[in-house]
């Protein structure tokens, strides 16, 4: 789903040039598997599993993906650099859906990724490096109730949320390179919020919301080298942004919309 224009009031200020939204598939009904693979050029390699259960009331997807690719270097070859600069991802992700009655709806959705890139100091002559490297670990878990009342005109929806980032960025000295670098960073999200939906008929409707999300950070930084040691910490930061919003819409036949809203963030 691609919303284009701002989209602020209901998603925030990340939301200013518009919103890309990643709705993760529905299971079909019964028991269902996949599995294909993929080879290309540069060793690359992909390997993708998933397997779901769907019904009326339940449904459930899981789905894994690996991807190789071995054969590149990060400095331009051009200039004489060969050594091979491999690239891994492993990503899972799972998706619940619980309907206990007509009207009423959860859903958790979870994923995770965690990659290994190996780099090179530069692009240009002599920047092979054979130990530097990228390690980075993502997660992603939300949970969603929702339920439609009178007549499906309201729509009351409460969700929550975590992220999870981690970050290591490695380079020890080495035959190469004296260069010295150590930095890792973590940090993670929480985000807890409800919505109100109001569409007495089809050309109109009232979002009303309110959101709080919590966000905490820790990175350590070490370099040595041509420009002396720097050392830098980030200790426990935190910061909290606490919103309310509005929007209205108006309709006609798909010719005309007027939209107005207004979102009000305490940080």
């Amino acid at each position: 789903e691609v919303i284009r224009g701002p989209q602020s009031t209901i998603y925030g200020s990340d939301a200013m040039g518009g919103v890309i939204n990643l709705i993760s598939k529905k299971a079909k009904q019964g028991v269902n598997a996949q599995l294909s693979s993929e080879a290309g050029s540069y060793n690359s390699f992909t390997q993708i599993g998933n397997v779901s259960y769907g019904s009326d009331e339940f449904d459930i997807s899981t789905g894994i993906t690996r991807q190789d690719i071995v054969g590149i270097s990060a400095a331009d070859a051009r200039f004489g650099n060969r050594e091979q600069d491999d690239y891994q991802n492993t990503s899972l992700s799972n998706r619940m859906r619980y309907a206990p009655s007509k009207g009423i709806e959860a859903t958790h959705t979870l994923r995770f990724a965690r990659s290994h890139t190996n780099l090179d100091n530069c692009g240009g002559v002599g920047c092979d490096d054979p130990n530097r490297w990228i390690r980075n670990n993502e997660f992603f878990t939300r949970g969603d109730v929702s339920a439609t009342l009178l007549n499906e005109t309201l729509t009351p929806a409460a969700y929550i949320s975590y992220t999870r980032h981690d970050l290591d960025d490695v380079n020890h000295p080495d035959a190469v390179s004296r260069e010295l670098l150590d930095s890792n960073f973590s940090g993670d999200i929480v985000t807890v919020g409800s919505r109100l939906t109001w569409a007495p008929v089809e050309a109109i409707s009232t979002v009303l919301g309110a959101e709080t999300q919590g966000e905490r950070a820790n990175s350590f930084y070490r370099s040595d080298g041509a420009f002396g040691p720097v050392e830098d910490t980030l200790d426990g930061q935190e910061a909290r942004t606490n919103s309310v919003y509005s929007e209205s819409l108006l309709s006609d036949s798909g010719t005309l919309y007027l939209d107005a809203g207004l979102r009000y963030d305490n940080h």
